[in-house]
């Protein structure tokens, strides 16, 4: 929430900015198309664009008190909430100190509630949820950092607009698999267009390092390292994140690609875990010394499902 607010507040900031680069950008798309090869007629064009201009002053005379309130209540909101966040993020911290340190504890101890053979089954399932879980946001951390410092500097070298928070917006964008990058993408490529001097040449330079960042995505990072991660098909991930934007927006959006690699994960590793049972049993071992010996057949169960996991 703390990085939304901080990328709202940046927009509105530099919306009179944004505005002047608009104005100033038709007023040089006039001069080009009077003087330049096409030689329209200057009243034509200064009529067309005037009323462009007209409609762009107009939108932004009637919304500037909107977009001046907007950032006070976004800042007032976060004053208000700065109590509630510092406590959220400190029982978050609290929290994932312990699971961290005693996490394999924890979950011994939920399981041990079980039937012996549910228990051991259960730890090996969810020590391979846990491994794919972990593999994927390392993964997506890598990849959107990757996307944003590249994609981020070539804003910034070009003096794009809102550059920081564009270049927010593709970190934050590449959490959501496929789309996020080309949504975010687009936008910055939009913003050069109509937000700078040379708004078509910086576009189309824009587009081309976007492009060569996805490119650099799509051909080393996924392959290497998502693939590895996740193991679906690129289309298993839009139609989950199609999916999950249906349901649940943004935030269905944002964690459906994680819940179907967790559930991928954990059911290869089960069917991994089912065939060392079945093996077991061939041998004359009953179910449950079976599920004791295929769960504890490299170890700790919880340590045999991560492997599980990260071998697919």
């Amino acid at each position: 929430s703390a990085v939304i607010t901080f990328v709202i507040q940046q927009f509105i900031a530099g919306v009179p900015d944004f505005y002047d680069s608009i104005v100033k950008g038709l007023r040089d798309a006039q001069a080009w198309l009077e003087s330049g090869p096409y030689g329209l007629d200057g009243a034509q064009v200064a009529e067309l664009l005037a009323d462009v201009q007209d409609n762009i002053t107009n939108w932004y005379s009637e919304n500037q008190q909107t977009i001046v309130q907007t950032g006070l209540d976004v800042a007032g909101s976060t004053a208000s909430g700065l109590g509630n966040f510092v406590t959220g993020l400190f029982l978050v911290l609290f929290t994932t100190y312990f699971f961290i340190r005693d996490g394999r504890r924890i979950w011994t101890f939920l399981t041990g509630w079980l039937p012996r053979p549910a228990t051991e089954s259960l730890r090996y399932a969810g020590g391979a949820g846990w491994s794919t879980l972990v593999q994927y946001m390392r993964t997506v951390v890598v990849v959107a950092a990757v996307d944003a410092i590249f994609i981020g500097l070539g804003l910034r070298l070009l003096d794009i607009p809102l550059w920081l928070p564009l270049t927010t917006l593709v970190f934050l964008g590449a959490f959501i698999p496929i789309i996020g990058a080309t949504v975010s993408g687009a936008v910055a490529v939009v913003v050069a267009l109509v937000g700078t001097e040379n708004g078509l040449v910086n576009a189309l330079i824009v587009l081309g390092i976007v492009l060569a960042v996805q490119q650099l995505e799509s051909n080393l990072l996924q392959p290497f390292l998502m693939s590895r991660a996740v193991k679906l098909h690129p289309l298993a991930i839009v139609l989950a994140v199609t999916a999950g934007g249906f349901v649940w927006g943004i935030v269905g959006a944002l964690v459906a690609v994680p819940l179907l690699a967790i559930v991928n994960g954990t059911v290869r590793a089960l069917n991994r875990f089912r065939d060392a049972r079945r093996e077991a049993q061939a041998r004359g071992l009953g179910e449950g010394e079976a599920t004791v010996e295929a769960a504890h057949a490299d170890g700790d169960p919880i340590d045999a499902g991560e492997r599980a996991a990260r071998e697919g």
